[in-house]
């Protein structure tokens, strides 16, 4: 046994009996690039791929034509990993079909995959039915001005009138600052105004998050119908009252 067919044996070892989070994105991807190319060394392959498409996410998505540009990857190789996209693509499609969004752990989890494609301080409006399933998923600008129009669209063109806006940032432990939640408080009021009520603002870094529900509650006092489940059970009033640093799981 060469010293590649060792490190290949070690990695699967490692994921098949359930240490797939100590497999990185390098090793996971190596493992990978080893049913494509079993023959030759696919660690520095590997390590190439992510850096120059930006990461595994980046590189999943790619189309074929995109994929066999990569110095290294021919034809079985690119349709091996846009296997693996597409599947992947799929799969999550059907999970955020199946979402109820009622808690801000679970809006962290629906909007998590996007975040990692569209990058860390990128903005959604979600649009959820009275059953708090999403209807539609949106990106924003990062205009403030245009935010309210753009999530009107949304409602109108999906049917829901209840929306949580998600939004990324690069700091590790988000916090909800009195500029951002004094923002958070415009968009309420306009839509509020539009008819369409703003459930939740999620501030998110990878695992962790900052929910204004956590932080008070909206100067709205019209009640979330009934159904709705804990923290949702109610529209936040004056979330500029709280202060705090940090809120996260």
């Amino acid at each position: 046994m060469g010293e590649h067919d060792g490190h290949r044996k070690r990695l699967r070892v490692r994921f098949a009996t359930g240490k797939q989070t100590d497999c990185d994105d390098p090793a996971l991807l190596e493992l990978l690039l080893c049913y494509a190319l079993p023959r030759r060394d696919v660690q520095p392959l590997a390590n190439e791929l992510l850096v120059k498409s930006g990461g595994l996410g980046g590189l999943l998505g790619l189309p074929l034509g995109e994929l066999t540009a990569f110095p290294g990857v021919g034809e079985t190789t690119a349709l091996l990993l846009g296997l693996v996209g597409e599947a992947s693509r799929r799969s999550e499609e059907q999970r955020q079909r199946d979402a109820v969004l009622n808690a801000p752990e679970r809006v962290k989890e629906y909007i998590r995959s996007r975040l990692l494609f569209a990058g860390e301080d990128a903005a959604y409006a979600i649009d959820l039915d009275m059953d708090l399933r999403p209807l539609g998923c949106q990106m924003l600008s990062d205009r403030e001005s245009d935010r309210a129009e753009q999530i009107l669209r949304m409602a109108l063109n999906e049917g829901g009138r209840t929306v949580i806006v998600a939004a990324g940032t690069k700091e590790q432990l988000p916090a909800l600052t009195d500029a951002r939640l004094a923002e958070v408080e415009r968009l309420h009021g306009t839509l509020r105004g539009l008819g369409i009520t703003l459930l939740d603002y999620v501030l998110i870094h990878e695992d962790f998050y900052a929910s204004a529900v956590q932080l008070g509650e909206l100067a709205d006092g019209e009640p979330v119908r009934a159904r709705y489940h804990a923290p949702y059970g109610g529209l936040f009033r004056n979330i500029r009252t709280y202060r705090v640093d940090s809120i996260f799981d």
